[in-house]
């Protein structure tokens, strides 16, 4: 199933859609305004809150990104350290869950269990909004996939941000 995650191009506190091949909305990422850890939850189109995506909030040398569910439990911990492009330290999950970063643009895929997941990788390359395609492999975790997506922007981000 193939998703496309849209960042807004003018939003206060960095709210996105994702849609499906038709265009429709299937999900709604909303952000918080002036969050210092990218606060985001993201909902199903019904409104229903499914996960929390949220950034630690004090870092030495890495990004630190938590994924929660709904009440705010911790599914996955993602961390990048600051001078290892391309790796990912995966914790708190009761999955083995493995991240493959390839090459140095966005590109990237989550194994569970050694079972491809998901695959992301950036959009159209000359787009005024961030914009990234999520090709997960079963439709019953779309919005698992979306969370990850949202995780893996706030890296990039966060990267962009430490670089200026």
């Amino acid at each position: 199933m193939q998703l496309y995650f849209k960042n807004k191009l003018m939003t206060i506190g960095g709210s996105s859609t994702v849609v499906d091949q038709d265009q429709n909305i299937v999900y709604k990422v909303k952000g918080r305004i002036l969050s210092p850890t990218k606060y985001k939850k993201i909902y199903d189109q019904d409104g229903k809150l499914l996960f929390i995506v949220k950034n630690k909030l004090v870092r030495f040398f890495n990004t630190t990104v938590f994924i929660m569910d709904a009440k705010k439990n911790k599914l996955v911990t993602v961390t990048q350290k600051y001078f290892s492009v391309g790796k990912y330290e995966v914790k708190d999950s009761e999955d083995e869950i493995e991240i493959q970063k390839d090459g140095v643009l966005f590109h990237y895929t989550v194994f569970f269990n050694g079972n491809k997941f998901a695959e992301f990788k950036r959009g159209k390359f000359l787009a005024l909004t961030d914009n990234i395609l999520v090709d997960v492999e079963d439709p019953s975790q779309a919005g698992l996939a979306v969370a990850f997506a949202v995780c893996f922007d706030n890296v990039n981000d966060r990267r962009a941000k430490d670089s200026n």
